[in-house]
């Protein structure tokens, strides 16, 4: 059976509409945290997963259905798919114990290692051939998130390793991407997702009680929604169709998008080590963009 990746690294214009597509994947999962945020201070954390991931489910088999239709149930059954989809669950949960027990600037600094991370994973699993400029500007990138997360060390503790197993299981969720068969769908891959970690929200209602919701809050829910179902989807195009180190550095940009919505909605301005920070981040995946597009037209080698 024929998968999306076959063992050879993907041509270099593949690379760059994979980086437009992590860029695209960043952008839409910040713009949902930011409607997920505006929601928290109403609703339990398994109430909004729930909703989220319902109005989500049907937004994204309504696109389906008006495409291409809706995929059968057991032309999904494979193992990478299952894995993927596994390790997805796992992540969300994992994250969100996570930051219900530690600083969120030390959680997320654990968890923007995974460009390094999987990065590493990918020579080791993919076979793919990583060239030093791109390890230079991963790490460098991550010298950068450092300096706009500033971590405290004493927040870093026993939760720690539930973001390290989190990040695990992201990275589980990237490279089982890659063998998932070509003819299943994204959006097949997507919808799924979306559906699982609905019905994985309810393993909250024990623990939470649920709140009404009015217009304004189903109104944050439903876009949460449409922006997380369009980052399932550019996270799948990217790990498909890309070198897992070429759009890696890319992760970093979300905390870019952080700081542009900070600014504009709740009108925190970033210190400068944190703008000196975002400015490495960018000029990172400059270069990385600008090598790929290099390499696109004149076929070079890393």
């Amino acid at each position: 059976m024929q998968t999306a990746y076959d063992g050879h690294a993907p041509d270099a214009s593949r690379n760059t509409r994979g980086i437009i597509a992590m860029l695209a994947a960043m952008a839409c999962y910040i713009t949902n945290d930011v409607f997920v945020k505006l929601a928290s201070d109403a609703l339990p954390t398994g109430q909004i997963i729930f909703f989220r991931g319902l109005f989500g489910t049907v937004f994204i088999a309504g696109a389906i259905t008006l495409t291409s239709g809706l995929p059968s149930p057991r032309s999904l059954v494979h193992w990478s798919v299952i894995l993927r989809t596994v390790c997805e669950i796992a992540a969300t949960f994992l994250y969100l114990s996570a930051l219900f027990r530690m600083p969120i600037a030390n959680a997320t600094a654990i968890l923007q290692a995974m460009p390094l991370f999987i990065t590493a994973l990918a020579v080791i699993v993919l076979g793919e051939r990583v060239g030093w400029r791109r390890w230079l500007a991963i790490s460098v990138g991550f010298a950068g998130m450092l300096f706009v997360v500033q971590p405290g060390l004493g927040g870093f503790n026993a939760a720690s390793l539930l973001v390290i197993a989190a990040m695990v299981a992201m990275a589980g969720r990237d490279i089982s991407t890659r063998f998932i068969p070509a003819e299943i769908s994204s959006q097949a891959v997507t919808l799924l997702t979306a559906f699982s970690i609905t019905i994985a929200a309810i393993a909250f209602v024990p623990f939470e009680t649920w709140q009404p919701m009015n217009s304004t809050l189903i109104a944050h829910l439903i876009c949460a929604a449409v922006f997380l179902a369009g980052g399932y989807l550019f996270i799948t195009l990217a790990t498909r169709s890309a070198d897992i180190s070429a759009i890696a550095p890319f992760r970093y940009s979300i905390l870019v998008w952080a700081f542009i919505y900070g600014v504009v909605i709740w009108g925190d301005w970033p210190n400068p080590l944190a703008l000196f920070g975002m400015a490495i981040i960018v000029s990172s995946g400059l270069y990385v963009f600008h090598r790929e597009r290099l390499k696109a037209s004149d076929t070079t080698s890393d």
